[in-house]
């Protein structure tokens, strides 16, 4: 059985008209100018076939230098003479079930193999529950090769940690890279767009990106299959080692149903271990810098970076700093740098969409709980906000910490009308409606706030009265709008939940009384920090 990865149509993608195909990824590149976006069965696939994609680009085209960048960019269509140039030289590689199976490890055919279900994320295997998926660990499963192969590029990115099959002893296996952050791409209008938007200057020779040797290539590149036994941990080679990073060692079992190939069986065992520090190494994920104040008063950095993380309700604009905004002195936190190269060389009024794709894992990392894909404007004169305007950042800060403090006494007015019924068992433990009507509700105003900024940024003004008022104007209409949501959650929980009592309806008068009372307070602050950060402007200007 053969399954040809650059030539066999797997690659799930959507076309400019709206319709849905899937192409080998030789074509993918090729047509990338006519392609809209790429779109899998899951968020994780989806963001585990974007890394594949940008590793092959990369290798394909590099691009070398930022005027090769600026070709690329301005052609209609990537060049077929370099892609064809690669596929002479690696093609061999991407052959499903060849000799040198792609992704695979063919040192595992000693191993027995289990069932074709462990690809399959969302079924019920082993230990594993079922997730959107109606399997049982009974049913035996035959996975077409084209779905085979996209839930394999997947799993060495997304798999949950715990015990594995082990090689030789070792059981145990970290959860794969991808789950320890929030993956971010950046969206252009077509798919040849977001490639190279997404495409750093990438000269291993020389560095870049950073952290990047002269030996990185991916792992299809690599003169041997990697070894059964995991290497316990390495430095990555570069940023295609990263894109393509071994989690788990796999080799799959062709089997010929009506002339075409299916997976029925397979073998997944501990792979390499990611022990490098990950702001160094990643190049799609924000980060965070946790601080703390010392003895003067004075903030220091306290710790690594963290990685952003999707949340389920609470959404990723809250982070709109860290994913948006370059990096000041006193605070290293750091975008992802991708969008370092996009504020360097993107069209000055564009404005792009960040996609950010995540996986919230169970109890030890074992079991998956759910995936999470959202999005986030980014307009260009936003990304160089740092260079044109330093009130940006610290307004983007008060429109986030407003958003959590009135989420804060939301919950807690929840709790102090909880707490009249503790010890009422029906009251006891209940999940929490106002979140569900509160935070989902603020993503797309928030996102009309940065399209907003963006445009205020890209205006030229006639006065600074007039620059403050378009720059303020924005963050007032987030003030309304965190106003109006918030209350008519509250009307909702006050008025349309059901009560089962008197001494129930009466509850309600006080804890909403402090809210109403709270959240007044926290306007009246939210705009009079806002107006100190223009002072502090002119204070620096001057």
């Amino acid at each position: 059985m053969r399954f040809d990865l650059l030539t066999e149509p797997w690659f799930p993608v959507v076309r400019s008209d709206g319709s849905a195909t899937e192409l080998g990824l030789a074509e993918v590149l090729l047509q990338a100018h006519d392609l809209r976006w790429i779109e899998a069965e899951a968020p994780v696939v989806t963001a585990a076939l974007h890394r594949l994609l940008l590793a092959l680009a990369h290798r394909a085209y590099g691009p070398p230098t930022t005027r090769r960048w600026e070709s690329l960019w301005s052609a209609r269509e990537l060049p077929r003479d370099e892609l064809e140039k690669y596929q002479q030289d690696f093609g061999d590689r991407f052959d499903l079930f060849g000799p040198r199976p792609f992704l695979q490890c063919p040192g595992l055919a000693e191993k027995a193999m289990g069932s074709a279900k462990q690809l399959l994320m969302p079924t019920s295997s082993g230990s594993n529950a079922t997730l959107f998926h109606h399997t049982t660990s009974r049913d035996h499963v035959e996975v077409p090769a084209a779905a085979a192969a996209r839930w394999m590029v997947a799993l060495q990115a997304y798999d949950t940690g715990g015990l594995k099959t082990p090689f030789r002893k070792d059981k145990s296996s970290k959860c794969a890279v991808c789950n320890q952050f929030g993956a971010v791409v950046v969206e252009g209008a077509t798919l040849k767009e977001t490639l190279l938007l997404n495409l750093q200057v990438y000269a291993p020779g020389r560095g870049k990106p950073p952290g990047t040797t002269e030996h990185d290539r991916p792992q299809w590149e690599l003169d041997e299959p990697p070894r059964p036994d995991p290497e316990m941990s390495r430095i990555p080679r570069g940023w295609t080692d990263v894109l393509t990073w071994p989690s788990r060692r796999i080799l799959l079992r062709a089997v010929d149903r009506g002339g075409e190939p299916y997976v029925d069986r397979a073998v997944i065992t501990p792979g390499d271990r990611f022990t490098e520090k990950l702001h160094e190494a990643e190049h799609q994920a924000a980060f965070r810098q946790p601080m703390k104040q010392n003895k003067k008063k004075e903030w220091k950095p306290d710790g690594e970076p963290r990685p952003i993380r999707l949340e389920e309700l609470r959404g990723a604009w809250r982070y709109c700093r860290e994913l948006l905004l370059a990096a000041p002195p006193e605070n290293p936190r750091h975008r992802p740098t991708v969008l370092d190269h996009v504020a360097a060389n993107a069209p000055e009024d564009a404005v792009y969409t960040l996609r950010i794709y995540g996986q919230a894992l169970g109890a030890k990392a074992a079991v998956v709980h759910t995936w999470l894909q959202e999005s986030v404007p980014a307009p260009v004169p936003l990304l160089r906000a740092d260079e044109s305007d330093d009130r940006v950042g610290p307004l983007l800060g008060l429109a986030a910490d407003l958003a959590d403090n009135i989420g804060w006494a939301l919950e807690r007015m929840e709790k102090k009308y909880e707490a009249a019924f503790a010890l009422e068992k029906e009251h006891a433990e209940r999940r929490s409606a106002l979140a569900q009507w509160y935070w989902p509700e603020l993503s797309a105003p928030f996102g009309v706030v940065l399209r907003d900024v963006g445009v205020a940024l890209a205006t030229e003004h006639p006065s600074p009265a007039a620059a403050q008022r378009a720059l303020f104007d924005p963050f007032e209409q987030w003030a309304q709008c965190v106003r109006r949501i918030s209350e008519q959650a509250v009307r909702t929980w006050v008025w349309n939940l059901p009560r089962e009592s008197g001494r129930q309806l009466l509850a309600l008068a006080e804890p909403e009384s402090w809210f109403h009372a709270h959240s007044e307070r926290l306007y009246r602050e939210y705009r009079t920090d806002r107006d100190a950060t223009w002072d502090s402007g002119q204070e620096n200007d001057e």
